[in-house]
């Protein structure tokens, strides 16, 4: 395999954002214990907003006030970034990491029913196959967990499932835009137009919460949420599609349920059964077969 400038580089910021993203799953839960999911969500939004612009030319800062990036942007902002952002932080904390990472791993299945149902996209008939495995393990994991598990768990996971299917709306509207207008400026400037409409969550959340009942483990995953899981990922993340590709980065993705999975087991935030492994890789196998199959 012949490697161009930056290859080396690039496997190495996938290998990051992998085990980054993954372990988000973790620290997701752990900071929801303790802190109103709707903070966890507008308080990430408001720091991307902060520093994304920062790392910014000051012609691209000048384009996030115009009105029609505003126009643009709107709809990917409510999608993939306030929508998700605060349906992954309501699901987390009512279902656990495994079942949250699981239904992230989903996306690409998402992603290609959106563009076949209302866009008439081509799928093909291995991809349709490999639509059907993914949710035929999905369908499995609910039915193979106790009935206590599945009270315990089917609120969160519908609100992981919503946050999951706005970014695949997210990625399906936002192709051009992003090829257009340059994948850091466009992600930018969705954070920003997010922010007007994380206030009133963000006030509202900020006079329920019990501060004093925030503890260190809590602070340092909400922490590790904005700083790790995402400036630096997000960051990373585009730097590796820049150089590697998509289908490369792909692969790296498809590793996150398991890392999550294995992370969340070690520090005691879920119990993995058998059945729900083979069932996490039945669905994998589909997402592969979805990504990987020539249209």
């Amino acid at each position: 395999m012949n490697r161009t400038p930056g290859t080396g580089l690039g496997l190495l910021a996938a290998t990051i954002v992998t085990i980054l993203w993954a372990g988000n799953f973790v620290a997701g839960k752990i900071a929801a214990y303790k802190i109103d999911p709707l903070l966890i969500a507008s308080i990430r939004i408001f720091s991307a907003a902060a520093l994304f612009p920062l790392f910014m030319r000051r012609d691209d800062r000048a384009a996030l006030a115009r009105p029609a990036t505003w126009k643009e942007i709107l709809p990917l902002g409510l999608a993939g970034i306030f929508a998700n952002q605060f349906f992954f932080a309501a699901g987390i904390q009512l279902t656990t990491p495994s079942h949250s990472a699981l239904v992230h791993a989903l996306i690409p299945v998402f992603v290609l029913l959106i563009g076949w149902i209302f866009l008439r996209e081509g799928a093909g008939t291995v991809r349709l196959l490999g639509v059907a495995l993914a949710i035929a393990g999905s369908v499995y994991v609910a039915l193979a967990t106790s009935q206590e598990e599945r009270n315990r768990t089917l609120l969160g996971d519908a609100l992981t499932f919503v946050g999951a299917l706005s970014f695949a709306v997210y990625i399906v509207i936002g192709r051009r835009v992003l090829e257009r207008m340059g994948s850091f400026r466009a992600v930018t400037a969705a954070f920003v137009v997010s922010v007007p409409f994380s206030v009133p969550f963000f006030i509202f959340a900020a006079i329920r919460q019990d501060w004093a009942s925030v503890g260190p483990q809590q602070w340092t995953a909400l922490a590790y949420m904005i700083v790790a899981a995402t400036f630096v990922c997000y960051t990373l993340h585009m730097y590796a599609l820049s150089r590697i590709g998509p289908l490369r980065v792909a692969v790296f993705t498809n590793l996150q349920p398991i890392l999550g999975t294995a992370i969340a087991q070690a520090f005691g935030e879920d119990q993995i059964t058998f059945p729900f492994a083979v069932a996490g890789a039945v669905v994998i196998a589909g997402v592969a077969i979805v990504q990987f199959s020539k249209r």
